[in-house]
């Protein structure tokens, strides 16, 4: 007699459209619980719940955007892709998350203060300076940055 057995596995699956849902996604993709994920990165699981649901400010967190990319085995371009990549926003945002900076850290460098660089996240333009020159400094650090490494 010949017995065979059946496994289905749940596949779910995100809304890739906000940080949130790439977040969920890639923990899924690793077959990770809310559970394993939030205790190998040191956070809470209603922590961790949040960001999923784009409810918590992820952003204000580099330190853990860094492990989350690290045990999820993506880059932190894919969880902050944002769907209008070319704005200065999500420029400005995605180059302060690769170089593992917070918005004070990277005010700091720029020379303007933690709520200017909120602003320009969020939307604002800038005033006394262009983008252009604000991305061309920031392409500087960046360059300073990897030539330490």
């Amino acid at each position: 007699m010949i017995s065979f057995e059946v496994t289905y596995k749940l596949v779910q699956e995100a809304d890739l459209s906000n940080v949130g849902g790439r977040l969920k996604q890639a923990r899924l993709d690793k077959g990770l619980t809310i559970k394993d994920l939030a205790k190998l990165i040191k956070v809470s699981e209603v922590t961790l719940g949040r960001w999923e649901k784009d409810l918590g400010e992820i952003e204000n967190h580099p330190d853990k955007i860094k492990n989350i990319c690290k045990e999820l085995d993506v880059s932190p371009k894919y969880i902050f892709a944002e769907l209008d990549s070319y704005s200065f926003a999500a420029k400005l945002k995605r180059s302060r998350f690769e170089m593992g900076l917070s918005r004070r850290e990277l005010a700091s460098l720029l020379g303007v203060n933690r709520g200017t660089i909120k602003e320009w996240e969020e939307g604002s333009q800038p005033r006394k300076y262009s983008e252009f020159q604000i991305m061309e400094l920031i392409n500087k650090i960046k360059a300073g940055r990897d030539q330490c490494r």
